[in-house]
C-alpha cells in the first residue's frame, strides 16, 4: 500500500477528532463543520501571505496551540494579514521600519513610551500613572498595530500586537505634534 499525502482537509479532521476524544473535550459538537471551514480558512489564507503550503502553516499553528482548537482559531487571534498588520520578511526589516528607541504611542494616554506594550510613560491621567498593557483586556484600543515576521513565524506563529510606533505613525502621516 503507497504513501498517502495528507491534506490540509485530513489534517484539520485529525486534530478534531483527537480532541473530540479528550475527556474535557466532551466529544463531538454540531458545530464543528463551521470550526473546521474556519480552521482551514486561516490557514489558507496564512499559507498564501506567507508562501508555505496549507499543512506545513497548520502544523506550526499546532505546535504553538495549548487550548481547545475552537477558542485558538480565532480571526481576533490570527488576523487577516492586510490592514493593520505589517509583515516583514526579516527581523531586521521590522526594526528598521518599527525604530523602537523613537518609542510607542500609548492608546490611553496618548504619551510616547519606550516599550511597545507597556506604558511607562508616568503621564498622570484620573488621578492614576497610565500602565497601559498592550496584552490586557482591552489590547491596544484598535490604535496599536499588529505585526508578523515571516522568517521567524513558523518557529514562533503568531501576530504580535503592539502600541503603534512612533515611525509608523510618521510614514503613516498620524503625528500629532502636540503629544511628542
Amino acid at each position: 500500500m503507497g504513501k498517502h499525502k495528507v491534506t490540509l482537509d485530513m489534517a484539520v479532521q485529525i486534530m478534531m477528532d483527537e480532541s473530540a476524544k479528550v475527556p474535557a473535550g466532551g466529544g463531538h459538537d454540531s458545530r464543528e463543520p463551521e470550526w473546521k471551514k474556519t480552521i482551514m480558512e486561516i490557514v489558507e489564507h496564512y499559507a498564501k501571505h506567507l508562501e508555505l503550503d496549507a499543512v506545513s502553516v497548520f502544523n506550526a499553528l499546532e505546535s504553538s496551540r495549548t487550548y481547545w482548537y475552537a477558542n485558538y482559531y480565532q480571526w481576533a487571534k490570527l488576523p487577516k494579514l492586510e490592514g493593520d498588520v505589517y509583515v516583514y520578511e526579516t527581523e531586521k526589516e521590522m526594526l528598521d521600519a518599527v525604530q523602537p528607541a523613537r518609542g510607542f504611542r500609548c492608546p490611553a494616554c496618548k504619551a510616547v513610551t519606550p516599550d511597545s506594550t507597556e506604558c511607562h510613560s508616568q503621564v498622570v491621567k484620573d488621578g492614576r500613572v497610565c500602565n497601559w498593557k498592550a496584552y490586557g483586556l482591552f489590547g491596544t484600543m484598535g490604535e496599536g498595530v499588529q505585526i508578523l515576521v515571516k522568517e521567524d513565524w513558523m518557529e514562533n506563529p503568531m501576530v504580535h500586537s503592539i502600541f503603534k510606533p512612533i515611525a509608523l505613525e510618521e510614514s503613516d502621516g498620524l503625528v500629532d505634534e502636540k503629544s511628542e
